[in-house]
């Protein structure tokens, strides 16, 4: 199992003015899923995928991802783990505007110990797997929003991570702009790549394969969803 979480909470505050952001939350996801956790503002998925990401501590429970548990790793553990295993995408693109496109791929190979020519080869292969070869030399000035977007999955790529997470990744987009980006994250997934995205919405939550709602930082829901992938050879020649 990829992760397991178990009892996993999130306290903030103390005393009357604590807030339980997440309360106990217990569950599994396996390398090559792709989950959508959902919910409305407030009920804890942000919260959880920071967990998830390591980029905070539950205060109560347990998280292990590959079989570590990452509860009893220090500061400069967790720091390493972050960056060797999970590769990070968020609604706001992040792209340094005087570096080019293939120079913000680059950059979290900068202290990999890479020299520059095998950094450039692997910027582009990322870039490649998004279908952004031709814009790898542009400004991000120059780029559309979805290419913007598309740059930004590279840049979360480029490291070859076992987890990809992604906050609200379409939340800035245009519908049409967004269903290409979730398009692409089902050909990562279809790939072998692990992916876990949060969002509010239910049109994109149905993307993924698996849905975990979360209600008041609680999951009230765990769902798989059907794809044209699960279908027989017969099912799909009838859907088509």
């Amino acid at each position: 199992m990829l992760i397991e979480a178990h009892r996993l909470a999130r306290r903030y505050g103390a005393g009357h003015t604590a807030v339980d952001a997440l309360g106990e939350a217990s569950f599994g996801i396996a390398e090559g899923e792709f989950v959508a956790i959902m919910g409305p503002s407030g009920s804890g998925k942000s919260t959880l995928m920071h967990l998830i990401g390591l980029l905070d501590r539950p205060t109560s429970g347990r998280l292990s991802l590959l079989g570590e548990d990452t509860t009893r790793l220090g500061h400069d553990a967790l720091a390493l783990l972050r960056n060797r295993r999970i590769g990070f995408l968020f609604q706001a693109y992040n792209l340094l505007p005087r570096s080019t496109t293939v120079e913000n791929v680059e950059l979290p190979l900068l202290y990999s110990g890479l020299d520059r020519r095998e950094r450039r080869i692997r910027a582009r292969a990322a870039l490649e797997a998004v279908g952004l070869t031709h814009r790898g030399d542009h400004w991000p000035s120059e780029l559309s929003g979805g290419e913007q977007q598309r740059a930004a999955i590279a840049r979360a790529l480029v490291g070859d991570p076992t987890l990809i997470l992604a906050d609200e990744p379409t939340g800035a987009l245009d519908s049409k702009t967004g269903r290409i980006i979730l398009a692409v994250f089902q050909a990562l997934n279809r790939a072998g790549r692990t992916i876990v995205m949060v969002t509010h919405d239910g049109n994109v939550a149905r993307h993924a394969r698996r849905i975990l709602r979360l209600q008041d930082g609680v999951i009230v829901g765990d769902e798989r969803v059907a794809s044209p992938l699960d279908a027989t050879p017969r099912e799909r020649v009838a859907a088509a």
